[in-house]
């Protein structure tokens, strides 16, 4: 009801007050007009008034002091969100670690997979002549560099390498046949495929 007076009767009465004081159409006088414009005035004002008083028996709106325990539980529950974001982030961290350790074990299995392909190409040419025998001796020298230059790349690079570089052989003697002068690339090799088993089995490979 109030939207209806307030949205219909009273537009109706300005357009009286326009259309029959204002504009005068039926030839009042100012008497006439005057008297016209003070009773659709009042109307209007009973119209506006009706509309917007308030509800009889309404109740004052009741302000109630902010329990103090409302805000230690919006505390605990920002605390809740700061560590579950922490623990998310943790995981993505261990997530990420995770798969690049993966992708240097997998890189490293290659290399010790080129390393026994060389170990095997020479144990086929033991007893042969040193120049036939050089060949998988040279290739250790350039495997054992491109090991060096990928351990490089690694986080801690310099500790691996000092492992790499300070192994030894952990068995003794030398398969028959080898030939002595070279017998020093044969050391390297064994050494390093035994420093790559460990690299790989490092719980800390791939962490800064």
């Amino acid at each position: 009801m109030p939207l209806w007076i307030e949205r219909y009767l009273i537009p109706i009465c300005a357009v009286i007050v326009f259309g029959l004081v204002i504009l005068n159409p039926l030839k009042f006088d100012w008497q006439q007009r005057l008297s016209l414009l003070i009773a659709i005035s009042v109307f209007a004002y009973f119209l506006a008034h009706t509309v917007h008083k308030p509800k009889a028996g309404s109740p004052p709106p009741v302000v109630t002091p902010t329990d103090p325990r409302i805000g230690v539980l919006e505390q605990q529950v920002n605390d809740l969100r700061s560590e579950q974001q922490r623990l998310l982030e943790q995981e993505k961290e261990s997530r990420e670690q995770e798969k690049k350790r993966s992708e240097i074990q997998t890189k490293l299995a290659q290399l010790t997979n080129e390393g026994i392909v060389i170990r095997s190409k020479w144990t086929q040419v033991l007893g042969q002549p040193e120049d036939i025998q050089r060949i998988p001796a040279n290739e250790v020298r350039y495997w054992h560099a491109k090991l060096e230059n990928y351990i490089r790349t690694l986080p801690r690079s310099s500790l691996y390498l000092a492992k790499l570089n300070s192994a030894t052989r952990t068995d003794i003697g030398y398969s028959v046949g080898m030939n002595m002068n070279i017998a020093g690339s044969w050391d390297m090799l064994l050494a390093d495929l035994a420093s790559l088993k460990d690299f790989i089995n490092d719980p800390n490979l791939g962490k800064p």
